[in-house]
C-alpha cells in the first residue's frame, strides 16, 4: 500500500505572511528544499528520492516530495494553500515516475535563456 507521510518533525513549515510575500515565498522555497534533501539523504531510492510532485487540485497543486518510488511513499509539504491530492495513496510507482518526467519536461521547456 502506499502511503503518504507529514514533513519530518525537526523541518517546521513556514509561516506564510501575506505582509511580507517575497519573504513567504522565499521560506517556502527552502523548507521544500530541506525536505528534499532529507528524503534524498534518508532514502534507499536513489533515483526518485527528492523529486517534488505537484499535483493539480481545486485552484493549485497538492505538493509532495518522493521518499520512494518502490514501494510510493510520499512526504506532504504544507505549502501554498496545502492541499492534499485525494488519491495520492493510490498512486503506483509508475504514476510517480510518469509526474517526474513530466514535470522535468516542463521545467525544460519553460527553462529562463
Amino acid at each position: 500500500m502506499e502511503k503518504v507521510y507529514s514533513a519530518p518533525k525537526e523541518i517546521q513549515p513556514p509561516y506564510f505572511d501575506f505582509k511580507d510575500l517575497a519573504q513567504s515565498r522565499k521560506n517556502e522555497e527552502d523548507y521544500v528544499t530541506q525536505v528534499k534533501e532529507w528524503a534524498k539523504k534518508n532514502s534507499k531510492d536513489k533515483q526518485y528520492a527528492g523529486e517534488e510532485l505537484r499535483i493539480p487540485h481545486a485552484d493549485g497543486y497538492a505538493c509532495y516530495i518522493v521518499f520512494s518510488s518502490k514501494p510510493v511513499k510520499l512526504i506532504h509539504l504544507e505549502v501554498g494553500d496545502c492541499w492534499d491530492a485525494p488519491l495520492a495513496n493510490r498512486m503506483l510507482t509508475k504514476d510517480v515516475i510518469e509526474y517526474v518526467q513530466r514535470q522535468k519536461s516542463l521545467a525544460q521547456l519553460f527553462k529562463k535563456k
